[in-house]
């Protein structure tokens, strides 16, 4: 199954083989959480032809907002992105 438009990640397990494989992990402590999102939309542009993998871990930094894991694809907003 390839990434496909509208498609949720509850389903990336299913995708195909990737190349590639690129994990990042950010915290947007200090109010950096706003940039920490900009920065995530931004990493969801980068694989333009299919053959990697992004998978990040972010944490807001603060107690009530807990980390969150997002296989990024660019067809998924980062609310369907969640893990």
């Amino acid at each position: 199954m390839e990434d496909q438009p509208g498609k949720g990640c509850a389903d990336f397990l299913q995708l195909k083989e990737r190349r590639r494989t690129v994990i990042a992990y950010m915290v947007g402590a200090s109010n950096l959480g706003n940039n920490g999102f900009a920065d995530l939309k931004e990493m969801k542009k980068a694989d333009s032809t299919g053959e990697a993998a992004i998978v990040t871990q972010f944490s807001r930094g603060a107690k009530r907002r807990p980390t969150k894991r997002y296989y990024l694809s660019r067809f998924a907003t980062l609310a369907k992105a969640a893990v």
